[in-house]
């Protein structure tokens, strides 16, 4: 009896062990990583997500990074267009892609000093405050930080952020770059809509350098025809 009992501990004990494995995270980085992937969830206010043209805005977003360069990427329902930016690199340059598969239509615009289109309520200057909060998003701990307007600091908005990454200008030539960690869980305000995003899955996987580059067939635009552009996406 008394060996039946040991059996039955170690049992015990080995499946809890086994559960303990098989329940982690995933796609928790077991150390910090330099390049990957992350894959966020996009979600709207009521009035937006019950629109009958709501269809039109992204529900997903891919940030790639690989040492200080990133491509952040959203793609359009029913494969209509897709929306990048690449930046982080040396220089100052953002590049904002624009693909719209119905008119065959591959363009882009290079801007200078944080001139990210997506960013427009963050277009000025902003002040950035970091606190101890922390909330779990996507297997890792998220820091809070939050931004505001220098000359209006009635408007702000929360950046849940991770410094788990070997990054070390995570947001450079945006407006969150002095948000010390890639953002897991804020929200971007464009064209008076609130895209709200929150990480799901962490992917540590090799990136190809050419995702950092323009592709050759894209044409470059002006600012103001890239603009009349998107206003036939959204």
């Amino acid at each position: 009896m008394k060996h039946c009992f040991n059996i039955g501990i170690y049992w015990t004990f080995g499946l809890l062990f086994l559960n303990s494995c098989f329940n982690k995270p995933k796609n928790l980085p077991s150390e910090n990583i330099s390049e990957g992937e992350i894959l966020y969830k996009i979600t709207y206010n009521q009035e937006v997500e019950t629109n009958s043209m709501s269809f039109v805005y992204p529900k997903e977003m891919t940030l790639y990074f690989k040492d200080n360069k990133q491509r952040l990427s959203y793609a359009g329902a029913l494969g209509l267009y897709s929306f990048d930016f690449i930046f982080g690199d040396e220089h100052d340059t953002v590049y904002t892609l624009l693909k719209i598969n119905l008119l065959d239509m591959r363009v882009y615009i290079p801007t200078i000093n944080e001139n990210l289109l997506i960013f427009s309520k963050l277009s000025n200057e902003v002040i950035t405050e970091l606190s101890d909060e922390t909330k779990e998003i996507a297997g890792i701990i998220a820091k809070k930080a939050v931004v505001k307007l220098a000359e209006n600091d009635s408007y702000n908005i929360s950046v849940w952020y991770s410094d788990d990454f070997k990054i070390s200008s995570p947001n450079k030539n945006t407006p969150l770059h002095n948000v010390p960690g890639i953002p897991l869980e804020s929200e971007i305000t464009y064209k008076n809509v609130t895209f709200s995003y929150q990480a799901y899955k962490i992917n540590s996987i090799k990136i190809e350098d050419d995702i950092f580059k323009v592709p050759y067939d894209y044409n470059v635009i002006s600012l103001s025809e890239m603009e009349e552009l998107l206003n036939m996406v959204f």
